[in-house]
């Protein structure tokens, strides 16, 4: 992977839920500490077997560097683009293609 396609720095997010005193549930997102540098481009979705299964939920995908931090993270974390109001919730579990630790994809949809 080219440093040079790797233009847009990317902030890992992740949510807790709280309750507060009428009993009313809550979500909270908060960084992880985690900020990498990836690549985020509009998903085709003839790019992936599974295409028919991910069609209609995924707009993006998102290619970083693997970074062990990020080897447990899933549907419960969102990608926020740094200096951006850009949101990405995860729609599928990262890929390391060639199930090596040199890159994630992940199948993301654009929050609104």
């Amino acid at each position: 992977m080219r440093a040079g396609q790797l233009r847009h720095q990317l902030e890992f997010r992740t949510y807790t839920t709280s309750v507060d005193s009428m009993g009313a549930h809550s979500k909270t997102w908060s960084t992880t500490g985690t900020i990498l540098w990836g690549e985020v481009r509009p998903w085709r979705p003839t790019e992936s077997p599974d295409a028919e299964k991910l069609e209609g939920v995924t707009s993006h995908k998102i290619k970083v560097r693997y970074d062990p931090v990020l080897t447990n993270f899933d549907e419960k974390y969102r990608i926020h683009m740094v200096g951006t109001n850009r949101v990405f919730e995860i729609t599928a579990p990262p890929v390391k293609p060639m199930e090596r630790n040199i890159f994630f994809e992940i199948a993301c949809k654009e929050y609104d």
